[in-house]
């Protein structure tokens, strides 16, 4: 009886890919040089940080102090931490990372307590912001390809928007950096899903509702890929139902104990919160609430100067969202976007990002309608999503001009898109490191007048809707609502252009602070610049400082 031959195999070790290579490490090298050298240099040449800014640092000041917020209720005295975080408007995740820098800036900055902090609220953005290099250059890399992901990359952090606004003492820094996490992660969890891909993915997304309640929207997008591919039996039913159960659990382990606290998913006014809290709704607006803190989103539509309203809101939502592109990245934007959509069928994760923009734009119209008001910071996700696109763009250049001409077109070498990255980059380079808030330095030197002169005194009161000169001046450092009722003095703070603006903003106490300066028995006690003669410092001067006494 023959036997049958014994087949044997040798067992060999294969080599693991490693996640990275040597050209994607060159590449990071490279965005980090530029991410490093552009933050640094804007924060060495900033006059002030944006106006902002103050209310994250004072809002980081109470955590460390709750006793520096006001006792809104007679029973509690003795403000804590959950008070603070029930007063504010934001979540706590950049005031704590504000936190985290000024324990190291203190030790090494010998500086006031207002320059420290505000410095602190800065490192704090720009450490977030040039991360940001490595979630936004996998993203364009995994969706597209390697130049793709440089090129989104790149553009981030040149942008002179997007550079601003992540040197300066702002949330956009650290919530694109966790945003851009939240998609990274969950674009893998559904290339290549699993309970662990999502449950990392869910968790990546309730930390950054922690830093802004719309992080949520990379939820939504995550939750409607499962839901749509189960339904098309792309996926497995039953898995899907433990996938997208991973998801939301990751999620609620995160946002649910401060979704408890403040009682409902964001803290937001009404006028400028897309979901009020049940608190608010079941007291009518009498929850706790830090007394003269402005509206997220303050009222810029004016009817006698806009027009119809819908038309403003579109067309200023296009206006921001084009400057955020510095104009010229928002065509590979749309083009990238036309092709990635094609290719949702056969990579449905490319889906996700495409979700993230579709949301995002009648949010943003929504909180136009609702705040009358649109800024470039808002339209930022939104950018920052597009610049993936718009790198997938550049990169297919040389394919498309193969197919279309020929191999041998000197379009299909990489020459062309190498170029095209280039000239996007050198035309924002001169206004992406121009020093940001120039004409602002005038607030603060009147604030410096203040706090020489020891103004306001105890029981005196100081308005000023920029804020930056009452902050200086040591009267508002830890929090807005200080001035007595019943002053018999006040000063007031205030912008010679904002005077003779007949549509100026409604600011909160810009009414009190008009009041003041046209009074005929006000005194005008300091203006800057100080070398304007008196005599013309009311029309000539950027910044005046006013004396009222009842």
């Amino acid at each position: 009886m023959a036997t049958a031959p014994h087949v044997g195999a040798r067992i060999e070790a294969v080599a693991s890919r490693p996640i990275t290579d040597r050209s994607d490490r060159y590449r990071l090298a490279a965005l980090l040089v530029v991410a490093i050298a552009i933050h640094v240099w804007l924060i060495a040449n900033t006059y002030v940080t944006a106006k902002d800014s103050i209310g994250f640092v004072q809002y980081a000041m109470q955590l460390q102090e709750p006793s520096k917020l006001r006792a809104v209720d007679p029973a509690k005295p003795k403000p804590t931490v959950a008070d603070v975080l029930q007063t504010q408007a934001h979540p706590p995740g950049f005031p704590v990372l504000i936190l985290i820098a000024s324990s190291i800036v203190r030790q090494l900055y010998d500086a006031s307590i207002q320059d420290q902090m505000l410095l602190s609220a800065q490192i704090a953005s720009a450490f977030a912001g040039i991360l940001t290099v490595f979630p936004s250059y996998w993203l364009g890399r995994l969706l597209f390809n390697k130049f793709a992901g440089f090129a989104a990359a790149l553009l981030y952090q040149v942008l002179p928007v997007a550079a601003h606004e992540t040197s300066d003492g702002l949330t956009e820094g650290l919530y694109i950096l966790l945003l851009a996490f939240s998609l990274l992660l969950s674009v893998r969890a559904v290339k290549k899903p699993g309970i662990g891909g999502f449950l990392s993915a869910g968790l990546a997304i309730g930390l950054t509702y922690l830093v802004r309640p719309e992080g949520l929207v990379i939820a939504f997008a995550a939750a409607t890929a499962i839901v749509a591919l189960a339904i098309l039996r792309r996926r497995s039913r039953r898995l899907s139902v433990a996938w997208l159960t991973a998801l939301t659990v990751g999620v609620v382990v995160v946002a649910a104990p401060y979704m408890v606290l403040i009682g409902g998913i964001t803290n937001k006014p009404t006028p400028g919160g897309v979901l009020p809290s049940w608190r608010e709704q079941l007291h009518k607006n009498a929850r706790l609430a830090t007394p003269d803190s402005p509206a997220i989103f303050a009222g810029n539509y004016i009817a006698e100067r806009d027009g119809s309203k819908p038309l403003w809101i579109v067309r200023t939502l296009a206006n921001e969202t084009l400057k955020g592109f510095h104009f010229g990245a928002a065509i590979f934007a749309l083009i990238g976007a036309a092709v990635a959509l094609r290719r949702v069928r056969s990579e449905p994760w490319i889906a996700l990002p495409l979700t993230v923009m579709a949301v995002y734009v009648p949010m943003l119209l929504y909180l136009g309608n609702r705040g009358n008001y649109i800024s470039e910071r808002h339209c930022m996700p939104l950018v920052f999503v597009g610049l993936l696109f718009a790198g997938g763009a550049v990169s297919m250049i040389p394919g498309f001009a193969a197919r279309r001409f020929g191999e041998a077109s000197p379009w299909s070498g990489w020459g062309v898109p190498i170029g095209v990255l280039a000239v996007l980059v050198v035309s924002c380079l001169p206004s992406a490191v121009k020093p940001p808030h120039k004409s602002r330095i005038a607030h603060k030197e009147a604030g410096k007048f203040l706090f020489r002169e020891g103004l306001p005194k105890p029981g005196e009161a100081l308005y000023d809707t920029n804020e930056w000169a009452s902050f200086y001046a040591n009267w508002t450092t830890y929090r807005r609502d200080v001035n007595p009722l019943d002053a018999k003095v006040s000063y007031a703070v205030v912008e010679t252009a904002e005077l003779n603006d007949p549509f100026h903003t409604p600011e909160p106490q810009f009414e009190n602070v008009r009041n003041i300066a046209l009074d005929g028995n006000s005194k005008l006690l300091y203006w800057w610049p100080e070398d304007v003669p008196s005599d013309q410092a009311k029309s000539k001067a950027k910044v005046l400082v006013y004396r009222l006494e009842k």
